[in-house]
């Protein structure tokens, strides 16, 4: 299906309000939803292919019909979110990709899902052919809980590791239950709101959690011992019960509690 038929498809469902947005909207004539980007592909020094799906961060598709990608995202989190400020992500071509992949998500769900199953597929074959591990990071810059919404892809693709970072303690507590899927990581991601007795609580249970640190790198915070998780962004072969330090990143990046210095 081209874009345009996706967007022929999606437009009745979009409200009579947002129509004047979403026609500003530019659908690719070979729909891909997934993508690549510089901080991925780091991994790939390690033999890990890694792709990754980009949907409008927070609540910027609602103008355009959409909904929340970032049910859980706090003021901090959604003003530096890498999402609009960092890198190709700040410009219009990617602002564009993340908004049609999302509105496709909200209002065709099916067909959305039957695009990403097509682009995992494909890229298991390529990450073969290349003799790698095949990673797939589902929240680029959104965090939807994939486990919920298509438990099946983890079972379609048992030779795909997934991994993600979570704004939500019940998603990160949740992927240390049983019933999670095995080829499923969560990294807990800090917030302003998130206090240090939490974190340590979350370290102690096994569950990582990320930080962002405005200064250089610690060895160890408040007692925790931290990692560079700048390195790689690929999650799963991090050790358990850490802190993973990541650096600020993105551009005009505000003085906010969001980050942390040490």
């Amino acid at each position: 299906m081209t874009g345009e038929e996706l967007r022929a498809t999606i437009r009745p469902h979009i409200p009579h309000e947002a129509l004047s947005s979403f026609d500003r909207i530019q659908w690719p004539a070979s729909p891909r939803v997934l993508g690549e980007s510089t901080k991925i592909r780091k991994g790939e020094k390690s033999g890990i292919l890694t792709a990754v799906v980009y949907l409008a961060a927070s609540n910027h598709s609602e103008t355009y019909g959409g909904a929340n990608m970032c049910p859980w995202a706090t003021n901090g989190c959604a003003a530096v979110c890498l999402g609009h400020t960092s890198g190709r992500l700040r410009l219009n071509s990617s602002q564009n990709s993340q908004l049609w992949k999302t509105l496709l998500f909200h209002r065709a769900r099916s067909t959305f899902l039957a695009l990403l199953a097509r682009d995992i597929s494909a890229h298991e074959q390529k990450a073969r052919k290349l003799g790698m591990k095949c990673a797939v990071r589902l929240n680029g810059t959104s965090d939807i809980p994939w486990e919920k919404i298509a438990p099946g892809l983890f079972r379609d693709f048992p030779n795909t590791q997934f991994y993600d970072y979570t704004k939500s303690s019940c998603r990160a507590f949740m992927s240390r239950d049983p019933s999670w899927p095995a080829n499923y990581h969560i990294t807990f991601s800090r917030s302003e709101n998130t206090t240090i007795a939490n974190i340590a609580y979350l370290v102690c249970q096994g569950i990582n959690v990320a930080v962002v640190f405005s200064g250089p790198l610690p060895l160890t915070w408040e007692g925790l011992r931290v990692i560079d998780g700048d390195v790689s962004d690929y999650r799963p072969n991090d050790p358990e019960g850490v802190v993973v330090r990541l650096s600020v990143k993105g551009y005009n990046q505000p003085d906010t509690a969001f980050f942390v210095n040490p």
